[in-house]
Order: C-alpha cells, then structure tokens, then sequence
C-alpha cells in the first residue's frame, strides 16, 4: 500500500487470490484513520460507514471541505496548482461554485480544463483571471456570469466546433468574426437595437416593423410596408432599381447615371421629354408640344465632340459658331451671319423684304417685297444664271421656260411651247404678234417651204419671193412690182374731206355719196403710182384738190356729171408733196 501507514495485515490476508473478509477490511481502515490522525499531508475519500469525508485540510484548518463546496479562509485565496486536484484531462463532476474576490486558474503549456456538460459552473467572483496558454473547454449547458469576463487584446471568445464565431479586441477595433457556412443571426424577442456607449441610437430591427439606420442618434432610413423612406440625401456609389421610382425633390448626382439600351430618362407629367441610347444613337426627344429650350447662366454654350473638337459655340451677348471638323463655317453676326465656304441648302426661308446678299458690295440681292420677288443685281458686271438644264416653272409647275445644255431654249405659253432654238436658229410655234419693231438679217420661210420666203437682201432692200420668183423688192428707190403682181386697192364710201391712206394702198376705189376734197397725203412715196376710181352716186359729184395734187396746165379736175358714171384718174408720185394727177378717163359704163 506504500508509505504513510502500517499494514494491519499481518497474516497477509489480502493479497492477490486470497478471500478478504469484513474484519480484514476493518483492521485496514482503522489503520489509515490512525495514520491520518498522527500525520499530514493525506487525503481521505469518505468511504461510507467509515466515518465522513475530509472536511478540514491544512495545518491550521486553511480548507473547509464539503459535499457541497471547497471553502478556505476568508482572507485566503483558494489558489488550484498545476499539480493538485485541477490539472490536464482533470474533469469537474457535479455542481462547483467559485465565490471568492479572486478565481486564478494557471495551467502549463498545455493545460485545459474541461468541465462537463451536464455540470453548471456559477463565477460569482469578481475576476476571473486565465492565463492566455490555457485553453477551457466548457461542456455544459448553462454557463452563468454575475461578473465581468475580461479579454485581453486579441484573445477570442471561440464558438462552434470549428471555431465558426469569434468574439474579440484586436487592440484597435472589436471584432465580431463569423466564420462558418452558416449564417450570423441576431434575435430579439420584440426587437434588435444596436446602440453606441452613450447610449446613442445606431440601428433598429423591430419584429413586424420598421429596421431604422441612423446618423447622429437621428433616424435616417426606415424599412416601410411599401420599401423604403429615407430621410435626407440617398448617396451611393451605384443604385440598380428593378421596379419604378417616386421621387419628391431633388436628386443629386456626384458620379455616372448608367441605363442600359433602350433606358429612357423621362420629364415632365406626359414624359415630354426622353433622353436615351437605342443601341445606335444617343437621342434628346422632346415628345410634348411645347419647345425644347436650353439655357445656361454662364458665358457661352458649347457642344463638342468627345475628343474636344469644336462643333457649336454660342457666346451670350454675341455670335453662334458652327464648326465642320473645327473650323468655322457659319458665325452669327450683329447684321446677320457669315458663312465661310459653300451653302449649300435644301431651302431657305426669309420674311418680306429680308434679302440674301451676295459680294462684298451686296451686289446681288434676292427677296420678296410683299408684293412681287426679285433678283436685283445691283453689281458693275453680268447677271449670270447657269445650269446644265434650267427650267423656270410657274408655282402650279406650270412650264414657263426650258434650256438645256448643248440643245434648245424654249418658252412657253401656258404650259404650251411657243418659241425654241434650233442649230439653224429659232421655231416660233404660233403667230408673231409685235407691237415693235422686228429685226431679221436674212429670211423669213415658209414652214416646209424652202423658196416662199421674205428676205431682207442686202441694205434698205426687202423681197419677197414665192415659188424661187422674186415678187416684189423693196429699195431706198423703188418699190419694184413682178408682172403678176397686183397692188393694194382701198373700196370705199366717201363725201366730204377724205385723206388717202398712200403707205397702205396704191389705188383707190371710191363710190363718192357727195362731192369730196382730196386732202394732201403724208404717208407718199417717191416713184409711188396708181388710179383713183370715182363712182357717182345719185348724181355727178366734184372733187376739190389740195395743194399737193397737180394737173396739166393747173385745170383742176373735170369728172363726168352724170349719176352712175365711173372715172378713172391716174396719179404718179413725183416727190414729196408732188403728186401728179393724170387726164381723167371719163364715163366709163
């Protein structure tokens, strides 16, 4: 049995094989009870029927032992050694209360203490020091704490078989670090609030209710039925809303709005205006029925290209430039605009009496002035207007004029084609109607008829010429009749005053109603000849001469005096204001 006692044994009756009676057993413990009582230094394990367990331990009583708590003296510090009842693999059964000012538990380098499941270990102590090398491991269902637990920085409360949830102070932030598969899960019974140490609001989670975040112990977003209100700015480094978005007040924006293709940005309550990307162009639409109007408070309105070429600049209080691959084509100016380059135009618009200028002088200025349109070229040099093929129509496109390059120029009547040229010269489709002078160089022909013609034959000389024979010239001289030519003759009534008409006709037949006075003629040609015919009518008529008209020997004229005579008198133009009347043929039936 080793040292500490003496054998009461002696006949060695307990021993390996032999039968051990009650008296044997007896004489033993009898003999440890004695041991006990002269000696220290020895533990007893209250074997029943042989009086109680140890209650006292020490040399001066320094621990009370019972069934139900290990007890020293009040001033002491119940102090468990690497090497006494707690120790590596050492196990706590049943209930253990610590109730002192101070629980120290130091284990070696690989100490643990482990206490079962089914034991409930109550701290009541203040502090409950463990130094950081010693690992406890608790194994019970309720681990009650009346005190404070203290961490020293970067010491961990450990959770889960794998170490899933930590809990500690790394020296600059608390650290609730969850490390498993599964989730971390915050329950309340009503809510959930998590506050600062001043007891300052930071965030709600209220069961049925609204979760609240907060700014400075001031609620700022609150969970609602419907979504969410937040109060203030929303402010965010991106923000993808599925569904619609009702939005009272201003909405700032410090970095990129990004919709997809198709995504429109709608104004106005009839979304008036659309601003978007289709996938091919980036569109500005405005859809309602007013204007789209922009403004800007600075000094100028630019548009350029995303390389930072110009492309419109609108300075306030001065001009409007437009840019083609950065120069400047169209600048407005206090006057009107300048264009550097071609214009080219599908149309152009201008009020009455608003002029399109051109050269440096305006010397061509197109307008209308209420009334008619004009192109006025007010220049020192020719009005030029060129085309390949110019038409010039009426606004019903009613044809007014045609020339074609290398081919005719027509006009037209009507939309009806009057006058064209030819390579030979000019048709005119319909009459000549001149309420002027006509000037030809040469021929006038007959359509299809090449030797029926007037000709103006050399100077002051005019034929006219039927079938290739010469009919009648017309000279400075003469005017030359063809044998088969017959001249003009006026038939006519006449009394009174009568003036012949010499320019039209060169014989005259007159049925005389009364006696007459042949006027001097202004209209007489040199050379010119011909015959008066007088028909009496009821009676013999007289006819007084003027003083241009001359007979043989200043006689005058004698003409027959009897109703229904015809005479014929023939006269012959000496020169102007001299004509010669020949003897009267009197009384012809």
């Amino acid at each position: 049995m080793g040292t500490g006692y003496t054998r009461a044994d002696v006949a060695n009756n307990i021993a390996d094989g032999n039968i051990i009676n009650s008296a044997d057993l007896d004489n033993e413990y009898d003999a440890i009870e004695a041991a006990f009582n002269s000696s220290t230094g020895h533990t007893h394990d209250g074997t029943s029927a042989e009086g109680g367990p140890i209650t006292v331990v020490g040399p001066v009583q320094d621990l009370v032992v019972s069934a139900t708590e290990v007890k020293p003296k009040t001033t002491n510090t119940l102090d468990l050694g690497t090497s006494a009842l707690l120790y590596k693999d050492a196990y706590l059964q049943g209930n253990m209360y610590f109730r002192d000012t101070a629980l120290k538990i130091v284990s070696s380098a690989d100490g643990q203490l482990d206490i079962d499941a089914d034991v409930e270990v109550e701290i009541t102590a203040p502090t409950l020091d463990i130094d950081a090398s010693t690992a406890v491991t608790i194994n019970t269902t309720t681990l009650a704490l009346s005190g404070n637990m203290t961490f020293g920085d970067n010491d961990k409360a450990i959770f889960g078989a794998g170490s899933d949830l930590q809990i500690y102070h790394n020296g600059t932030d608390s650290v609730v670090d969850d490390q498993g598969t599964g989730k971390l899960v915050l329950k309340g019974n009503t809510a959930v609030e998590i506050r600062g140490t001043n007891g300052e609001d930071l965030a709600g989670f209220n069961m049925n209710g609204a979760v609240n975040l907060y700014y400075d112990n001031a609620a700022k977003l609150a969970t609602k039925t419907d979504g969410v209100d937040i109060t203030g700015e929303l402010q965010a480094d991106s923000l993808d809303i599925d569904g619609g978005a009702d939005i009272t007040g201003v909405v700032s924006l410090h970095n990129h709005l990004s919709l997809d293709d198709g995504d429109e940005i709608r104004l106005g309550t009839s979304n008036d205006l659309l601003i978007y990307h289709d996938g091919s162009n980036s569109l500005i639409n405005e859809v309602g029925t007013g204007d789209l109007i922009i403004y800007t408070n600075g000094a100028a309105f630019q548009v350029d290209s995303n390389t930072g070429e110009n492309m419109i600049y609108a300075a306030k209080d001065a001009g409007v430039n437009l840019y083609h691959n950065n120069n400047v084509r169209i600048q407005s100016t206090n006057a009107g605009a300048t264009i550097t380059g071609t214009l080219t135009a599908d149309g152009l618009s201008l009020g009455d009496n608003e002029k399109a200028q051109f050269g440096a002088s305006n010397d061509l200025q197109i307008y209308h002035d209420g009334s008619h349109s004009y192109i006025d070229d007010q220049g020192t040099g020719n009005l030029y207007i060129r085309g390949t093929n110019l038409r010039l129509n009426s606004s019903a496109n009613v044809s007014y004029l045609s020339a074609d390059s290398g081919g005719a120029v027509s006009l037209y009547h009507n939309g009806t084609q009057r006058f064209a040229t030819n390579s030979g010269g000019v048709d005119i489709l319909g009459s000549i109607n001149a309420v002027d002078s006509i000037y030809l160089a040469d021929y006038i022909f007959h359509e299809g008829d090449t030797d029926t013609y007037m000709q103006f034959h050399n100077a002051n000389e005019w034929r006219v010429v039927t079938g290739g024979t010469e009919m009648l010239e017309v000279n400075n001289d003469t005017v030359n009749l063809n044998a088969n030519t017959v001249g003009r003759v006026e038939t006519a009534s006449k009394t009174g005053s009568v003036t012949p008409n010499l320019q039209v006709y060169n014989s005259f037949v007159w049925t005389l109603t009364g006696n007459i006075t042949l006027n001097n003629p202004t209209t007489e040609i040199n050379g010119m000849s011909g015959v008066f015919i007088f028909i009496h009518s009821g009676a013999g008529r007289t006819v007084s001469l003027g003083t241009d008209w001359e007979t043989a020997g200043g006689a005058g004229l004698t003409l027959s005096s009897t109703s229904g005579a015809v005479d014929i008198v023939p006269y012959y133009v000496q020169a102007t204001g001299e004509i010669l009347l020949g003897t009267p043929q009197l009384a012809f039936a």
